[in-house]
């Protein structure tokens, strides 16, 4: 996270407001709902369990961009993560995971700063023009591409 350190208040803060607060700004750019699973507010229901430590991570990455980042998806309920095929083990599931774009960046901007800042795993899925960042349990670098008319990841770590 850019060498900073928070305080047990301010991530506590910030665990609080993820709950119960989903206007609340976490960070200068972010707000809570913005990492809420998508389908539920669709619904009406407010469900949010990002982590902390993922936020600050993607504010880091957004301050040394300069430019805003669009999340299309963060935490996801499992029904949601279903019906758009995402894997059973997921990282949206638990909260360590974002997909994102920015309207003025290719994403291998993001790719290469989100690098340099400490995500384990980082996607790019080019076809679709967003970068999947997570701050899971181990370390994976790929990206997707159509081969034969499949999609196919390609892992490169």
């Amino acid at each position: 996270m850019n060498n900073k350190t928070y305080t047990d208040d301010v991530i506590e803060r910030m665990k609080y407001q993820i709950q119960n607060e989903p206007d609340a700004y976490l960070t200068p750019n972010f707000r809570a709902k913005e990492f809420a699973c998508k389908m539920c507010l669709k619904a009406g229901v407010y469900y949010n369990v990002i982590k902390p430590e993922l936020v600050l991570k993607l504010q880091d990455v957004r301050n040394i961009l300069g430019v805003p980042i669009i999340i299309t998806s963060g935490c996801r309920c499992k029904k949601h993560n279903q019906e758009i095929g995402g894997a059973s083990k997921s990282f949206h599931l638990s909260g360590e995971a974002v997909d994102v774009y920015s309207p003025r960046l290719a994403i291998t901007n993001i790719y290469l700063v989100a690098e340099k800042n400490g995500f384990n795993g980082i996607g790019t899925y080019p076809e679709e023009g967003f970068v999947h960042l997570d701050i899971g349990n181990r370390y994976s670098r790929w990206t997707q591409q159509t081969i034969d008319g499949i999609y196919r990841y390609v892992y490169i770590i």
